[in-house]
């Protein structure tokens, strides 16, 4: 099962340091870059222990990073880039499953 990931659910796995739970539940979990970004490299430069969390699940490939191709979704803006770029790859992959939060 290919799960695309969105930042909210991913900080929110990592901050009860349950991330492990991914490998054992989907075939492989992808995000954008935007989310890696807004995870981990944001995350790392404020020194959030979740963000080392996740470096560490994308450098054991629990996590993977994927661009998307598809161009932008309609109403550009109505939506914060992470979000848009994990439906783009959700809609792209034909992933079974998107986590997002939004708001």
């Amino acid at each position: 099962m290919i799960v695309i990931a969105d930042t909210g659910p991913l900080l929110a796995l990592a901050k009860i340091k349950a991330l492990d739970l991914l490998r054992a539940l989907y075939q492989q979990v992808i995000t954008s870059p935007t989310v890696y970004t807004e995870a981990v490299t944001a995350g790392l430069a404020m020194g959030a222990i979740d963000a080392e969390l996740l470096q560490e699940a994308y450098q054991r490939g629990i996590l993977t990073v994927r661009t998307p191709s598809l161009a932008t979704l309609p109403h550009p803006g109505a939506l914060h880039a992470g979000e848009e770029e994990s439906i783009r790859l959700a809609i792209e992959l034909k992933a079974e499953a998107l986590t997002l939060v939004v708001g």
